[in-house]
């Protein structure tokens, strides 16, 4: 459920429903828990769980939830709990594929879902590996230090990895 509150009336206050449903419990709670970060985490119930989640005391310095890091860890948990809207990113991002239009109801319902998925499958595809149609010939330059072996990542492994970021990323 998304919620619209007048911040100069309060209107998100602990003597409305929606300031009960938010946790807002003290007359101000609805300005003092305002919508900030990259969610725009709003009410005394989701900075006191976001908090937690992230080792910070949102309750008592709400601002806290603007730090990138913070917003951008708050984003990820939640995502991938549910906590916003019940919908987990796991529910769109799996072994079977992704979809990244469902991933707007994460948090966002469907607002501009379109215009997003359109846009996160335009840069998957741009950074999906090229083949070089004419190959270079390999240089006789004797190396002169030995670079160490990586690990490869299997394709598919990466693939999921990166439209997971992806996703989280268009929230």
């Amino acid at each position: 459920e998304i919620y619209q509150c007048d911040w100069s009336s309060d209107v998100c206050s602990s003597d409305l429903k929606v300031g009960d449903t938010l946790g807002n419990t003290l007359p101000g709670d609805g300005f003092k828990y305002r919508g900030r970060g990259y969610v725009q985490l709003t009410g005394r119930r989701n900075y006191n769980r976001a908090g937690k989640a992230v080792g910070l005391d949102l309750v008592k310095e709400p601002d806290l939830a603007l730090m990138p890091e913070a917003s951008a860890r708050i984003l990820i948990t939640g995502s991938m709990e549910g906590w916003f809207t019940g919908r987990k990113l796991a529910d769109y991002v799996n072994h079977t594929g992704c979809d990244f239009k469902s991933c707007r109801k994460i948090i966002n319902g469907l607002d501009k879902a379109d215009q997003i998925a359109a846009l996160a499958t335009t840069f998957e595809k741009a950074l999906q590996p090229v083949a070089d149609p004419k190959p270079k010939p390999p240089l006789n330059i004797p190396l002169q230090i030995k670079a160490p072996k990586l690990p490869s990542l299997s394709l598919p492994k990466l693939s999921f990895w990166f439209k997971l970021r992806l996703a989280i990323s268009l929230i």
